[in-house]
């Protein structure tokens, strides 16, 4: 049996793009590592004095360095999922431009066609109700319309309030100015 990577790569039944940037991730995890052992090395001959701020320099590049490369392979394989997605809207909006499925998606795939079943089982269902519907609007003798109960009414808003008389606050007495005597 041949290796499935290789016979994907002439038959584009499959894209393999995603599996090749995992590849290109760890091949990248690898430089990082040779590059931090290389910068630890490198720390030795920052002397006595330089070498605990060169050895903090290579580790946090290093974490550094890994973070950023994750982000930028997660980035790519968002790019070939989200060419992924368009092609799924393309293909539901009767676009045509219509290709093959995206690998990886079976599990997405699985969900649509749960998710259209289910649709057209309650289209189904809501056709059934109309119809039964449409059976028993006939009116029948027995059944008598009564008029619905009024609600209660609501006092209205415009209430007259009784108003109480507003209270005279007594003034406040001013201090009483004292005559300074002229100086001399």
């Amino acid at each position: 049996m041949a290796n499935p990577i290789l016979s994907n790569l002439f038959s584009f039944d499959k894209m393999i793009s995603e599996s090749i940037i995992k590849i290109v991730y760890y091949i990248g995890l690898l430089l990082i590592a040779i590059g931090l052992v290389m910068s630890v090395f490198g720390a030795f001959k920052a002397g006595a004095v330089g070498f605990i701020p060169a050895l903090l320099t290579a580790i946090i590049g290093a974490v550094l360095s890994v973070l950023l490369w994750r982000v930028f392979c997660e980035c790519i394989i968002i790019l070939f999922r989200m060419y992924a997605r368009l092609g799924d809207i393309n293909k539901t909006l009767g676009g045509k431009n219509i290709e093959a499925a995206i690998p990886g998606d079976e599990a997405l795939q699985a969900a649509r066609e749960a998710a259209l079943n289910t649709r057209n089982a309650a289209r189904e269902k809501a056709e059934a109700l109309k119809s039964k519907l449409k059976k028993d609007d006939t009116p029948t003798v027995e059944a008598e319309v009564k008029p619905a109960a009024a609600p209660p009414k609501r006092p209205s808003a415009k209430k007259t309030a009784a108003k109480k008389p507003a209270a005279k606050k007594p003034a406040a007495k001013k201090p009483a100015a004292k005559k300074t005597p002229p100086k001399k």
